[in-house]
């Protein structure tokens, strides 16, 4: 998994093909691109090829920064914090991203996914032209379809509006790519956001039951039955379709996921480096793991408290009134103590910073003498709690709240030492007791408006089922802080997002001058295709 692309120059060959010019000058070692055969599929003749070319299935840039820096986890600290990144900046006020800064913008994104895709394709055509009469090849298989959905997902929730079935028909999605490309320039259309999760949901059903652990050394760094089945149950929690997520997600837990719960305490105690209890969070060895990827990518600094873009942070403000500290159903929370996490802690002339370390940062020198190289880091794309918290949210749209709140409690005891369990009522108490935080003034609670444009999520009709989604998406906010999935759940229930510029205090001393709002119907909830893809001839998101 830590190996790059062998083929180059199938992998120059893909990437003019999906952008339309050649993007050299972004591709890692690439000096050899016409020393190699034009089309190395032919060699693809024995199982032990294909199952080594499909290491290099999994897009080696991760989503997180494009997310994460979207969504309203992320405040602007002003001047007084002179560290920034142009990408960062753009992200966070949802213009159309052009900065190339770091691995992990856009074109790169795009361009690595759609790569992986090709792999996968070609994968899946060498094993229809060896023959799979026996079966043997099924694991290999089941793999390249998963790899190949999961690419699909990433990028048609980054460029397109969320899944809404009375529209996604006629609403952009991006290109489907189900066989290699050998043609030089081909001109793409986008399937409609209907037609490509239809797609996804085809390939993860036939691969799902071809998964076999036995077929790695070490299964996590690759789509294994647990990542296979998480990855359904977020599937079909994005579709709205409630009674498959719990499916997924009982097929995987066995009916206890207790024993899959991360153990926070061996983070803590393992040692008190930030960075160091991120290399612990992305272990091969805990259970709460599913599929752990590496990536070329700038997050690892930003997660482990490095003065990278130390403007653009999760800083004082929003863990004291929105995340960690804020005033929550199961009681103020007011310091680190009161969590089992490890909450890092950051103030500094660069920065301020309150995150819980989950991406370690990594640099991969090139040239040690001269000191130059590549940023990289390693994510977990599934793991357990999150599949927890989708279930859960899950059995509160079917209104069997008892058994969300099983799960959620099962979660809270997890990460916090509040004794305090959940109820149905204790989470009416709460929410009913605030107002929604609507930016009129400057009055954050947890409580925000729900305008999802799917009526699969309509909670408007029945207090309670919305004050537990506010309870639900309030937890999935903390567990997935740093990893992206914020902004698909901002995308999801239609809330609108307010980005505050604070004073030198990372406080809101002038709200009126301070605050730009991205509404929850707007257009830029769907990121724009690359410059590169659209000078190609592509189809651009409306603006």
């Amino acid at each position: 998994m830590n190996e790059k692309l062998k083929n180059t120059n199938m992998q120059n060959i893909i990437y003019k093909i999906m952008i339309g010019v050649f993007l050299t000058s972004m591709i890692l070692s690439c000096d050899d691109f016409l020393d190699d055969m034009p089309d190395n599929r032919a060699e693809l003749d024995t199982r032990e090829k294909i199952a080594k070319l499909l290491v290099s299935a999994y897009a080696e840039t991760t989503y997180y920064r494009l997310a994460e820096f979207s969504s309203d986890n992320v405040d602007d600290h002003g001047n007084t914090f002179p560290l920034k990144s142009d990408l960062n900046e753009e992200l966070l006020y949802w213009k159309d991203a052009v900065a190339t800064d770091g691995n992990d913008n856009p074109v790169r994104v795009w361009a690595q996914n759609y790569t992986a895709i090709s792999v996968a394709n070609t994968a899946l055509q060498a094993i229809e032209e060896i023959g799979n009469a026996d079966g043997s090849m099924n694991p290999l298989k089941g793999e390249a379809l998963l790899c190949r959905a999961y690419c699909h997902f990433v990028l048609v929730n980054l460029f397109s509006l969320h899944y809404n079935p009375s529209t996604a028909s006629v609403d952009p999605g991006i290109t489907y790519m189900e066989a290699p490309e050998t043609t030089l320039n081909p001109q793409y259309k986008r399937n409609s956001v209907a037609e490509v999760y239809e797609k996804i949901e085809r390939d993860i059903l036939e691969g799902l039951p071809l998964i076999s652990d036995a077929e790695y050394a070490v299964p996590k760094y690759h789509f294994n039955r647990n990542a296979a089945l998480a990855f359904a149950a977020r599937f079909f929690l994005y579709k709205g379709e409630w009674e498959k997520v719990i499916k997924y997600a009982d097929e995987l837990f066995v009916g206890n996921p207790a024993p899959f719960l991360r153990d926070w305490m061996a983070i803590v105690n393992y040692t008190s480096a930030p960075n160091d209890r991120a290399r612990k969070y992305i272990g091969a060895d805990e259970n709460a793991n599913f599929l752990i990827k590496t990536a070329y990518s700038n997050m690892g600094q930003y997660a482990t408290g490095y003065t990278w873009s130390g403007r653009y942070r999760h800083g004082a403000r929003l863990a004291e009134m929105e995340t960690y500290y804020a005033n929550a159903p199961w009681g103020y929370l007011s310091s680190t103590s009161q969590y089992k996490w490890p909450i890092a802690t950051y103030n500094s002339a660069n920065q301020v910073s309150r995150l819980v370390p989950r991406m370690p940062y990594i640099f991969e020198y090139t040239d040690p003498v001269a000191g130059t190289g590549f940023y990289r880091t390693v994510t977990v794309e599934f793991w357990a709690e999150e599949t927890l918290l989708s279930r859960a949210e899950a059995y509160i749209m079917l209104g069997r709240y008892n058994e969300a709140l099983a799960d959620v409690n099962l979660w809270r005891q997890n990460v916090t030492v509040s004794s305090l369990e959940f109820t149905v009522e204790s989470a009416n108490l709460f929410f009913n007791g605030i107002n929604y935080y609507d930016g009129e003034g400057y009055k954050p609670t947890l409580k925000h408006k729900l305008n999802p444009a799917s009526q699969l999520y309509d909670v408007s009709s029945d207090k309670t089922k919305e004050n537990m989604i506010h309870l639900l998406l309030y937890c999935r906010r903390l567990e997935t802080l740093s990893q992206g999935l914020r902004w698909f759940d901002v995308k999801r229930w239609g809330i609108d997002i307010f980005r505050y510029t604070l004073d030198a205090n990372s406080t809101v001393s002038d709200f009126a001058n301070s605050v730009v709002k991205l509404p929850y119907d707007d257009p830029r909830r769907a990121l724009q295709i690359p410059d590169d893809v659209l000078v190609a001839g592509y189809e651009p998101n409306p603006r």
